[in-house]
């Protein structure tokens, strides 16, 4: 039986959070997709790699998902900069970077 879907709300135009904020000791994971991928497209990593009481952050690209009627960004340090700024901003405490294939070179750069 498959678990329900984690609850998700955007917090910044880069940042959506699955799960509810936690104490900072807790390691907030961050979820990046792969280079055509949303937010959607991680929804249900959330089920599989959060234990109850976890969270996670997901990165949304411009041009993608909600932002689709924006451009798409042209370097990849462009879109680590903006994705750092709000994770420093909106996260504390210990990070667990997941991404797929794109995904996986941003959090590498992040």
């Amino acid at each position: 039986m498959a678990q329900p879907m984690i609850r998700r709300r955007r917090v910044t135009p880069w940042l959506w959070r699955y799960g509810d904020q936690v104490p900072t000791t807790t390691p907030t994971f961050v979820f990046a997709p792969f280079g055509g991928g949303s937010v959607y497209s991680v929804a249900e990593w959330t089920t599989d790699l959060l234990a109850p009481g976890q969270t996670a952050m997901a990165v949304q690209y411009p041009g993608r998902g909600p932002r689709v009627s924006e451009p798409h960004a042209q370097r990849l340090t462009d879109l680590a900069t903006h994705a750092t700024a709000d994770l420093l901003r909106y996260t504390e405490g210990p990070l667990v970077l997941v991404g797929h294939s794109f995904g996986a070179v941003l959090c590498h750069e992040i």
